[in-house]
């Protein structure tokens, strides 16, 4: 994450969080929950209190949709990420109905949620004051779609051997995608670049994102079903309950799973064919390279994470306001299953 990104999120985080007063809507359930901890005091009822930060926290779950991944990260590694939101109200609920938890042993963690978030607030407050009123903003990116490109895991770039490898494999992915979209492959433009696992910013139009999010999705989605199956497969196997056949498709699995991706290769070419209006030769060429190099980077361990800048978003005369909600919603689907293959995958 880079630092007008980290200025960006403190920002979030002032107008998301504490302008709508959750640390004081923790504060207020804790109250009411100490209250009833007290020895010979009446109960009082805190479901007032609960509501009320339940309702807030959800409200705030389609603003983080203007949140990249490395932001999110960085939330999660502060404790934010788990207490707001949806995460943030199934958090609440966890505590206070569905783990049966004592009175004080709610408050207690209710209490520990509240020192996390204020921490964490704190964190974001020291590094706006000490960095970003010094940072000059780069100019906004003008009717393109961000796309993120981590090199993580198998897919990591570490040294000049790897930079040269992944660069290729993504020059046949970018150029497909321009092709398909009669686009010159430089247009696609390099805008930044992260250290960590790298990370390469590239900005493009929004029918070369639409292209792309299109195969992100019906990759991720078949990953995601593998996957599952395997996961299905492994607990037969733990629960010994294996017959010659089960044992025989378990052992054919990778090849079989191969023979699924390739299918929804063609599916996708199938489908982009019609929709774009191109007929074999060349486009489709590029375009099956360009869907199996995406295909291996993301068996690897690389992520692709699709944004419109903020700027972009609120824009209320655009005749691709349409075109950007579609993509928003779609970019929206692919974090979410991209998260459901990490979680399968650990």
């Amino acid at each position: 994450m880079n630092i007008e990104e980290l200025c960006f999120l403190a920002l979030w985080a002032e107008e998301e969080i504490k302008k709508r007063n959750i640390p004081q809507l923790y504060q207020a359930l804790l109250q009411k929950l100490r209250q009833n901890v007290q020895p010979n005091q009446p109960k009082v009822p805190f479901e007032q209190e609960r509501n009320q930060l339940i309702t807030v926290l959800k409200e705030i779950e389609t603003k983080l949709s203007l949140l990249n991944e490395s932001q999110k990260d960085f939330f999660k590694k502060l404790g934010i990420l788990e207490l707001i939101g949806k995460k943030g109200a199934d958090h609440i609920e966890n505590i206070l109905y569905k783990n049966v938890l004592d009175i004080a042993t709610a408050a207690n963690k209710i209490n520990e949620s509240l020192q996390t978030l204020n921490k964490g607030l704190q964190k974001l407050e020291q590094a706006k004051s000490a960095i970003c009123e010094y940072v000059t903003i780069e100019p906004k990116l003008t009717d393109k779609v961000l796309i993120r490109v981590y090199f993580e895991h198998e897919a990591s770039i570490n040294n000049i051997v790897d930079l040269k490898e992944w660069s290729n494999i993504w020059y046949e992915i970018c150029r497909g995608l321009s092709i398909a979209n009669n686009e010159a492959p430089e247009n696609i433009e390099v805008v930044g670049a992260a250290r960590g696992s790298l990370i390469i910013e590239l900005a493009t139009s929004y029918m070369v994102a639409k292209i792309l999010s299109k195969i992100l999705l019906a990759i991720l989605e078949v990953v995601e079903k593998i996957l599952l199956l395997k996961h299905k497969l492994e607990e037969i196997r733990s629960l010994q309950l294996m017959n010659d056949t089960l044992q025989t498709l378990l052992k054919e699995f990778d090849k079989k799973s191969q023979e699924i991706i390739e299918n929804e290769t063609e599916n996708i070419l199938q489908e982009l064919e019609t929709s774009l209006n191109f007929e074999g030769g060349e486009v489709k060429n590029n375009l099956r390279m360009a869907i199996k190099r995406l295909i291996d980077f993301i068996k690897r361990g690389g992520k692709v994470d699709c944004s419109i800048p903020e700027d972009q978003i609120e824009e209320d005369i655009d005749d691709k306001k349409e075109l950007k909600q579609e993509l928003k919603e779609r970019f929206q689907e692919i974090r979410s299953i991209s998260k459901n293959i990490e979680m399968l995958e650990e």
